[in-house]
């Protein structure tokens, strides 16, 4: 065994939290791992809500309700409201679109 091995460090961000976010936290905390997750807090709901269908998956978006047992102990970080294409949309639009969404964040 190589004890002169360094430890790697890897930058892991999620976006916008789906439910396919719970298989990936089982694997990183089972291994001891660290991530952010960028979520979207005017896309969600009290409840889990069909989003979108991705290469014949459907998306589904978490719920509220158990979004903070879900993502606890990882960060959790601000990805805009309402996820517009903030380029395409007027300056002022923009930073309401971050302001409001950093400050409803999970």
């Amino acid at each position: 065994m190589n004890t002169n091995r360094k430890k790697m460090k890897i930058v892991q961000c999620w976006d916008d939290g789906v439910t396919t976010d719970i298989q990936v936290i089982n694997i990183l905390r089972r291994h001891g791992a660290k991530a952010t997750f960028n979520l979207n807090a005017g896309l969600h709901e009290s409840e889990r809500k069909f989003s979108w269908v991705f290469k014949n998956t459907e998306v589904w978006k978490l719920g509220w309700q158990e979004m903070q047992s879900i993502y606890g102990g990882f960060t959790n970080a601000n990805h805009s409201l309402t996820h517009p294409h903030l380029t395409k949309i007027f300056i002022n639009d923009a930073r309401e679109n971050i302001i409001v969404g950093r400050d409803s964040s999970v």
